[in-house]
């Protein structure tokens, strides 16, 4: 089966056609098409066609003022932080956590009889409510190469600004344990992350788990990849370079 004709065509099938980007099929759709076992067409792809398979990662959509931002503000961390500084760099991040179950929308279904119309259905059986504010939870963090602080939450009825931010997070939490850890001499490096999505107490105790199961080679190990990144952004003149690594 692995003839000249399906080596050919697997070929074509299998790369995007330059004109036509991601215009390339599976191999359960090649095997389909070309009506060969897909095990035959694993085996032209590797063997035949020497390729192999990497996978796609998901990248944020830069626009030309995204790009020149990121250049230029990479080339001025490379030139403010030396490698030997980076161990005693702090990234601290707040984020906010919803208290809300997650649900699945395409399962979250209800079955009727055929001869029952819409209309008919009583609304709290076909809507799915949600509080108008959900109840959430806000955490900061700071993190370095030598350790990181502990997890704290923020309280829920303030409102987190600049003084608030200066006097509470920074003076009361993050800067007493940073201090701690690297002494007199550290640089406060603030940066962000994303939400996570689940009643109150038990969302604080399962992050308090979370934070302190972490291994901290783990995160060592990605703030001492910090430098290379910003050269590698920068050598790839602001554009994507996520999938470099």
């Amino acid at each position: 089966m692995r003839t000249v004709e399906n080596v050919d065509a697997a070929n074509d099938l299998v790369q995007s056609q330059e004109d036509h980007p991601h215009s390339h099929l599976t191999v359960r759709q090649i095997s389909h098409e070309l009506e060969i076992p897909k095990s035959c067409v694993h085996d032209v792809i590797k063997q035949d066609l020497k390729l192999k398979c990497l996978k796609r990662k998901r990248a944020q959509e830069l626009t030309e003022a995204n790009k020149v931002a990121r250049y230029e503000l990479s080339k001025q961390l490379l030139r403010k932080y030396r490698q030997h500084a980076v161990d005693f760099v702090w990234f601290s991040d707040e984020k906010l956590f919803t208290i809300a179950a997650p649900r699945n929308a395409q399962n979250d279904r209800i079955y009727v009889h055929s001869t029952v119309k819409k209309r008919d259905v009583a609304g709290p059986r076909l809507l799915r409510t949600r509080p108008t504010f959900s109840q959430s939870i806000m955490v900061t963090v700071a993190v370095c190469p030598l350790g990181c602080t502990t997890i704290h939450f923020l309280e829920s009825d303030v409102k987190i600004n600049g003084e608030y931010y200066r006097n509470n997070v920074l003076c009361h939490m993050l800067l007493p344990e940073i201090r701690r850890v690297s002494g007199d001499w550290y640089i406060f490096q603030q940066e962000s992350v994303r939400e996570h999505i689940v009643d109150r107490d038990d969302l604080k105790h399962r992050l308090k788990t979370e934070w302190a199961n972490l291994d901290h080679a783990i995160i060592a190990a990605a703030i001492r990849q910090w430098r290379r990144r910003l050269s590698v952004c920068v050598r790839a003149g602001s554009g994507h370079f996520e999938h470099c690594f």
